[in-house]
């Protein structure tokens, strides 16, 4: 509920004014920023299940990367976008990818029987992942706006900006209410591989 209402709040009030801007578009960013820990949380959680020194490891690299994107976005207003971009590139990969590549190792690495979680699951994952890397490349690539120009309809219907939101929040349905059900109906008990 919080990260939609700071990006309803961010897109309807940033232009008031200059600081209304920066105050506004900041507000938007650390709620992605805490959307994103808050999923790679849970993910953590599921992956590492039975290694505790794992899970620590994990969410204390994964902080660190986010405090350096908090830091490079938010306070160094003078460094370069593209040191910015790539801050938060690796905070948003290390977070999502460590658990996934993990699991998946689990899965199909021929680890013990113990650790492979449903398929479903996995699916419901990579469709997610998949859903978030289809809107950075919608985004990124501005492909509505130039395939409808000059029409006068372009910067209003099916925008880039537009279509990203509609990806993300698609893959945040996946990855939470679909792929988090699938595990929390299967999850066993945490069996101790060392014993």
């Amino acid at each position: 509920v919080l990260r939609p209402l700071c990006s309803g709040l961010a897109h309807l009030l940033h232009c008031t004014s200059a600081t209304g801007y920066i105050a506004w578009w900041s507000c938007d960013y650390i709620s992605i920023s805490l959307a994103i820990l808050t999923t790679a949380s849970v993910y953590g959680r599921f992956a590492f299940y039975c290694s505790t020194q794992l899970q620590v490891l994990f969410f204390a690299s994964t902080l660190g990367l986010l405090s350096t994107s908090l830091v490079a976005v938010l306070v160094s207003g003078d460094s370069s976008p593209v040191l910015r971009n790539m801050a938060f590139l690796l905070f948003c990969v290390f977070s999502n990818g460590v658990p996934f590549i993990y699991e998946l190792s689990l899965q199909y690495g021929h680890g013990p029987v113990h650790v492979a979680v449903p398929s479903p699951y996995i699916w419901y994952w990579s469709a997610s992942m998949g859903t978030f890397v289809l809107g950075l490349l919608v985004k990124g690539s501005g492909l509505p706006e130039r395939a409808l120009q000059p029409a006068p309809l372009a910067d209003l219907l099916f925008t880039s900006h537009q279509l990203w939101h509609c990806l993300v929040n698609l893959a945040f349905a996946l990855g939470t209410f679909r792929a988090w059900d699938v595990y929390l109906s299967w999850r066993p008990e945490c069996i101790d591989p060392d014993s």
